[in-house]
């Protein structure tokens, strides 16, 4: 694992990971219509022939450099409670690591 591939598409972002030209990861950004440089962070999802392997938290990571270089402020989706549990932490990280503004519909961080 060691692409990555930003393209968009009418107010989406898309954020993939490869493995040689297997698409093995994939993180959605949707446009928020109602505020300037809003992005919510609609899913990632990873084939899951390679869960396990940090994919998912690499296209976090990539998903916030990414966002610190566009100027973009993050807005998480609703998860599942276990989702969340599982991505709370990381997304709070990236957000301090990165200086990106998060906006948490569970909490505000």
């Amino acid at each position: 694992l060691a692409s990555y591939v930003h393209g968009s598409k009418e107010g989406l972002v898309y954020i993939a990971a490869f493995d040689g030209d297997q698409i093995i990861g994939l993180q959605e950004l949707q446009k928020d219509p109602n505020q300037e440089n809003v992005y919510w962070m609609t899913f990632t999802e990873v084939d899951s022939d390679h869960r396990g392997q940090r994919v998912a938290s690499k296209l976090k990571e990539e998903t916030y450099r990414l966002a610190k270089e566009r100027g973009y402020v993050l807005e998480e989706s609703s998860y599942t409670e276990a989702g969340w549990e599982r991505l709370r932490d990381l997304n709070a990280r990236l957000a301090e690591k990165y200086g990106v503004k998060l906006i948490d519909r569970q909490r505000r961080i």
